[in-house]
């Protein structure tokens, strides 16, 4: 009986953990996408929002695999007061194993708000027109595709 219980908590606390990542995996691919359709308005609002230049926008998005992670790297310089070069440093080190990895490595300790709301990608920051350019991606990607019409003979 303790064993099993046991391993049922062992098996909650990955599951949970898995489920958190993905919300934070979910933010960054929103962000991902609302860049890739407006791209200038993701770099001015982003900008504007943590006080960076554009050339220093520029500089750390090369360093980093996406807008999306370049926003919660600023996110995660901004809590851990820690400059924005540390934590690409940290982001470059631990690549792959999660942005909680990366935030402890920043001395954001888990258990914290700040751990918590990084976990549930609850950033508190989306673009101006975020949810009216997201409803419109999700209009298209719902519309029916025409088949095309195959000719006889092939």
């Amino acid at each position: 009986m303790i064993v099993r219980r046991t391993i049922l908590a062992v098996l909650f606390v990955f599951l949970a953990a898995g489920m958190a990542q993905a919300d934070t995996d979910a933010y960054v691919g929103d962000l991902n996408i609302f860049a890739s359709k407006q791209f200038g308005e993701f770099k001015a609002d982003l900008t504007a929002h943590y006080g960076i230049s554009g050339s220093r926008f520029d500089l750390m998005l090369r360093k980093v695999d996406s807008p999306g992670d370049l926003a919660v790297a600023l996110w995660l310089g901004q809590k851990a007061t820690k400059p924005l070069d540390d934590v690409v440093r940290q982001y470059r080190i631990h690549r792959g194993k999660g942005w909680g990895v990366i935030a402890k490595g920043l001395g954001i300790r888990p258990g914290t708000a700040a751990f918590h709301r990084l976990k549930r990608g609850d950033l508190g920051w989306y673009p101006d027109r975020y949810r009216e350019v997201m409803k419109k991606d999700k209009k298209q990607k719902a519309k029916p595709r025409k088949k095309k019409k195959r000719r006889k003979g092939y």
